[in-house]
């Protein structure tokens, strides 16, 4: 396990470096941030000074080089529009992103886990149709047009929550039910799908042979064989709450680091965009890692070598 976990490790900081990289050269080409933060009447000269201020007119290939001695050293560079370290304010808007991730993923299994079981056990019954038409629902409908609806439903009409903002509970509801919903239709599914297949195997037509409870058959015997791959897809599904959730926030005007890194984008903020991106890279890597280690927790056969 030991070995594993390190080889594991090891490989997490080359796909975070595969990600940094990317992201370093694809930021290169939305264009030259000298045309955007100096008036339009700046000279020539101007121009060039501020891109020999920002390092931007030596060769691309030393640029990428300063760039990684950076990474290796913490260093991570300031934002150009808000003068301050980079890295300080995307872990400044962390902790909102951490609060909205977190609210949603609870509503995604509070709405998949109850619909996915009851839709397995009452299979091609009305239940099972109107769960599986509900996740398909929440699956194709837009995260942008659903926070738009629930906005002028639940605040402009019913004044029942805030349209924007961070604050209580309240300031949650709307965001975290968005981008709940959208993820909870694929959980759902998956696990549906799998308590169907482990309720076919023959332990489980043992089991209720033996005369056990109904409870206990689907608590200890079920359920606990589907939580591997509902596990994998929920570690996913975190992922992506975590380091995703740009629309949604900036739908409802939510402080936390996807709308940070989508104002960058369009402010052409090379630093913030990559620290962003290093982080996401850093989140994905490590929830995955996390799962697998979670795999031998669930199933004692599974060993990781």
């Amino acid at each position: 396990m030991f070995v594993y976990t390190v080889r594991r490790i090891a490989f997490s900081l080359f796909v975070v470096l595969g990600v940094a990289t990317l992201v370093f050269f694809l930021s290169r080409l939305s264009g030259d941030p000298a045309l955007l933060y100096l008036p339009e009447q700046a000279t020539p000269q101007q121009i060039a000074a501020f891109r020999h201020q920002l390092g931007l007119d030596r060769p691309l290939i030393v640029q990428y080089g300063i760039y990684l001695d950076q990474v290796a050293h913490f260093n991570l560079g300031e934002s150009l529009r808000h003068g301050g370290s980079a890295a300080r304010l995307v872990f400044e808007r962390m902790s909102a992103t951490l609060e909205l991730a977190a609210f949603a993923l609870v509503v995604s299994l509070a709405i998949s886990v109850p619909m996915g079981i009851l839709s397995a056990i009452y299979k091609d019954s009305a239940i099972d149709a109107a769960a599986r038409v509900v996740a398909l629902v929440g699956q194709c409908t837009p995260i942008f047009w659903l926070g738009i609806v629930l906005i002028l439903v639940f605040s402009v009409r019913l004044h029942l929550f805030p349209t924007s903002g961070r604050g209580g509970i309240a300031h949650l509801v709307l965001p975290g039910v968005t981008l709940g919903t959208y993820s909870a239709g694929f959980v759902m599914r998956i696990l549906r799908a799998e308590i169907i297949t482990i309720l076919g195997q023959d332990f489980v037509r043992t089991a209720w042979a033996k005369g056990l409870q109904s409870p206990r058959v689907y608590l200890r015997h079920v359920l606990k064989n589907a939580g591997i791959p509902v596990l994998t897809l929920v570690g996913l599904q975190l992922g992506y709450l975590l380091s995703g959730a740009v629309i949604t926030e900036f739908v409802f005007a939510y402080p936390g680091m996807g709308r940070l890194a989508l104002a960058a984008i369009l402010e052409r903020d090379f630093p913030v965009v990559q620290v962003y991106a290093i982080f996401s890279g850093f989140i994905m890597t490590a929830i995955n890692l996390v799962v697998d280690l979670l795999y031998a927790w669930f199933d004692p056969r599974i060993r990781l070598t």
